[in-house]
């Protein structure tokens, strides 16, 4: 008898220490996995800050560039607008056609029209300055567009990567994170036949 009780008694022991064992090893998978999800996760949000951050750091270049190009724009712009304005106001009647400078018994000067016969005190090259401003300016205008085009396509292109990586690390972070929550291999399976039917019904649509 007492052999039979020390025998069950062993067996006893056995079978709580290969308990113990197992749940021990539960336990250790169990923090391994999460460590692992969290380096993963970790992983997945620092590839997509480096990413953003070197894409975000060309953006603001190519920004501040534009910015710049379009300030030195305007500046030579109001100079040559000034001296194109000085040159035609500068010309004699020899210069212009259709006009003709007279002065009065006081000595006042008047510019005449040949044409319409109208006369005016101000000179012809102030009229022919404004007339053509705005066309000379639309025309300049879109040459720096143009100049400009290929560097702000780039932008555009960079941008519309940050955005699609966000979503899809986003997307992929989160489903690491609700994987690890699920408590058995039947949850998360369920889990991703779920995730996979909403993909696919979505890219249907």
């Amino acid at each position: 008898i007492q052999r039979w009780v020390r025998k069950l008694s062993n067996k006893r022991m056995l079978a709580w220490k290969r308990k113990c064992n197992l749940e021990g090893h539960r336990l250790i998978q169990k923090i391994y996995m999460k460590k692992f999800t969290n380096s993963l996760t970790k992983g997945k949000e620092t590839y997509w800050l480096q990413r953003y951050s070197l894409g975000k750091l060309e953006s603001d270049q190519i920004q501040k560039y534009v910015l710049q190009s379009e300030k030195k724009f305007n500046k030579n712009w109001k100079e040559y607008e000034a001296e194109l304005e000085k040159y035609l106001t500068s010309k004699g009647e020899a210069d212009l056609k259709d006009w003709i400078l007279r002065k009065d018994d006081t000595g006042k000067a008047y510019w005449t029209n040949t044409t319409t016969l109208k006369s005016q005190v101000e000179h012809p090259g102030h009229k022919i300055f404004q007339t053509n401003r705005k066309i000379l300016r639309g025309k300049a205008v879109q040459e720096l567009e143009d100049g400009l085009q290929d560097i702000q396509e780039r932008r555009m292109m960079i941008m519309e990567t940050i955005i699609g990586l966000r979503d899809k690390v986003s997307q992929d972070v989160s489903k690491v994170r609700v994987e690890s929550a699920m408590t058995s291999k039947q949850e998360r399976q369920k889990w991703r036949d779920q995730a996979l039917r909403n993909r696919f019904s979505i890219q249907i649509k």
